[in-house]
């Protein structure tokens, strides 16, 4: 009897399990490849909604700034300056009840600005007058709370006070008009009006 013995060399199992290993390697990193995207998407918008957020609370601020610099600018307010050596915010802190963000005063609520809105509160510091609706110290706290889309907020807090200076006399030469002397004893030939437009023009700047 003989008998015969065949070997099979069938590798097509070894093939199967190739492609899916395969397969399995490039879904992993395929899935890794969007996570990173996604990661890297949301990173960058979280960045520039807080950019946005960020330039719309600065914007409050200056608002507000703006705002007191019109009514230190009225005569009273100019006459404290000028005596005192500082403003006089009390102006401002009507209202208020304490000298904390709490017990503030809104100046501006729910301001829209592009997709964004601000909102500006303000209080005075701790001036040892025990009275949070009188400043008398020239200082007080402007806080501004900016607020976005996908709840992106920025808060920006500032101590300010304020000071008065006079622009420079421009277009104006020593002795003209005083004839060919020129010199100290000689008389300009008509006298300088300081009230005039462009001499002596006050400009006030409020500053934290």
């Amino acid at each position: 009897m003989i008998t015969t013995i065949k070997t099979l060399s069938d590798q097509r199992g070894f093939a199967i399990f190739g492609a899916i290993l395969v397969l399995a390697l490039v879904t992993i990193i395929g899935i890794a490849a969007i996570s990173t995207s996604t990661s890297e998407r949301r990173t960058a918008t979280n960045f520039m909604l807080y950019e946005r957020v960020f330039y719309s609370a600065e914007a409050g601020l200056e608002h507000v700034k703006e705002a007191f610099k019109n009514t230190l600018r009225t005569p009273a307010n100019i006459a404290v300056m000028a005596i005192m050596g500082r403003p006089d915010w009390s102006f401002a802190l009507n209202g208020a009840t304490a000298t904390s963000y709490a017990g503030g005063v809104t100046w501006i609520s729910d301001q829209s600005i592009d997709v964004n809105t601000y909102t500006i509160t303000v209080w005075d510091n701790d001036d040892g007058d025990g009275n949070p609706a009188h400043d008398s110290d020239g200082l007080i706290f402007i806080r501004s709370d900016a607020v976005g889309p996908q709840n992106s907020s920025c808060s920006i807090e500032t101590l300010v006070t304020a000071t008065a200076t006079s622009d420079p006399i421009h277009g104006y030469n020593a002795q003209e008009g005083g004839g060919s002397g020129k010199n100290f004893t000689s008389n300009d030939a008509n006298g300088i009006n300081f009230s005039a437009p462009g001499f002596g023009a006050q400009s006030l700047h409020v500053g934290g």
